[in-house]
């Protein structure tokens, strides 16, 4: 059995499930158990159906944390949660389970898992792109951040960038690793995707384009106060000018707005107030929850506010992304007047809004058959961890590629 501990943001399932996948492709017999902390975690994953269907197709979401509030729900969490503990505990003992996290096995009490089984508890990288000092500095920007010391429970290391921090912490220098590319090559999750996009496209759509043509996507941020921007309030309006704009520029062009999943209530409110009068005026405009990496299959671009790490899919998929913001002169300082991440966005404009009409304008379909392939040179590192975590084989040394 594996038990596959996500964090309470969605990034790390995203990460993690195409990996799993093809895990449970190769090795059908591996039993899966995917364990969320937070009811919000939990409806997110649901709300995002892709995700959802396929975790289901592979093994079993469990919510261990409290729904309710109040003493009696307090005490037979308590009780349910030390039972579970046990069980897992258990079976990590005989020698029947291991654990992929991404740092809640770190603290206790589930560090008590690590302990039982430290050669079959992975630590992973929590998505396919890693921060970089550029983001760090923005971020800081937004809110002061501390990182925790703590060291990671890891017998051995799954990551997906080379300049990964679990991979350059000296105190992890001799664990077993395996550099692995992102997730979302990986054979089994594109063909699954491949299977279901018809399916899931039709659904948001409108049947004069369902084949894909002609459509943008929009990613949103949650929306927060956000003090690198001009104005620190300015998301809400970013969005309705953004949408404005696309307007103006492509009256034809069918946008999905895709929420961010952290997004409070009040600010999905507001999204879908500016949506629903888009659309009164005229725009083929619609929310979606729908996963960016199935929605940049077809999709002519990819729009956001500020820089998203769901970029990567549209990159891999050689769809345009564009950043189109209203930064503060001391966050242009930080990234020297362009993007926080110009590896992954093509076209950054602060505040230009006749640049961005005449760029939407001007953009063209990208070529069919276009999207990168796994690279040959990650499958003995794929299989090598595959191997591992289905038990086939000891690990041993370091894997890469």
């Amino acid at each position: 059995m594996i038990f596959v501990f996500l964090n309470n943001k969605l990034i790390a399932l995203d990460t993690v499930l195409p990996l799993m996948l093809e895990l449970k492709r190769r090795h059908p017999g591996v039993r899966l158990e995917f364990l969320c902390f937070e009811p919000r975690t939990e409806a997110a994953i649901r709300e995002n159906v892709v995700l959802s269907d396929a975790l289901d197709s592979i093994g079993r979401l469990r919510m261990v944390g409290r729904r309710d509030a109040g003493a009696v729900h307090w005490l037979g969490h308590r009780l349910r949660s030390i039972a579970m503990l046990a069980r897992i505990a258990f079976l990590a003992l005989i020698g029947r389970a291991s654990f992929v996290h991404f740092k809640a096995l770190s603290e206790w009490p589930f560090r008590l898992l690590y302990v039982l089984a430290p050669n079959r508890t992975f630590f992973a990288q929590a998505g396919n792109t890693a921060q970089t000092a550029t983001e760090r500095k923005v971020d800081q920007i937004n809110k002061k951040r501390s990182y925790p010391s703590i060291l990671p429970a890891a017998g051995q290391l799954i990551g997906f960038n080379g300049d990964w921090w679990g991979f350059a912490d000296p105190r992890l220098a001799n664990k077993p690793r395996f550099l692995l590319p992102p997730t979302i090559q990986l054979p089994a999750w594109n063909e699954h995707l491949a299977q279901v996009a018809p399916r899931y496209l039709r659904d948001v759509l409108p049947s004069d384009n369902a084949d894909g043509a002609g459509y943008a996507v929009y990613i949103l941020s949650s929306m927060d106060n956000a003090p690198i921007l001009q104005d620190p309030d300015g998301f809400p309006g970013l969005l309705e000018e953004t949408l404005a704009e696309l307007y103006e520029a492509r009256p034809e062009l069918f946008v999905l707005v895709k929420p961010h999943p952290a997004t409070r209530s009040a600010y999905r409110e507001r999204a879908a107030a500016i949506i629903e009068r888009q659309a009164a005026a005229g725009q083929a405009v619609a929310e979606t929850h729908l996963h960016p990496q199935l929605l940049a299959r077809n999709a002519r671009f990819f729009i956001a506010n500020v820089f998203s790490s769901t970029f990567i899919n549209a990159v891999l998929s050689r769809t345009p992304t564009i950043e189109y913001t209203r930064y503060s002169a001391i966050t242009l300082a930080v990234t020297d007047n362009g993007s926080m991440r110009p590896d992954f966005v093509d076209h950054f404009i602060n505040g230009d809004a006749e640049r961005l009409r005449a760029l939407v304008g001007e953009l063209q379909p990208r070529e069919e058959g276009a999207r990168q392939p796994v690279m040959p040179q990650f499958e003995d590192a794929v299989r090598r961890l595959l191997d591992t975590l289905a038990g086939a084989e000891p690990a041993a040394g370091h894997h890469g590629a």
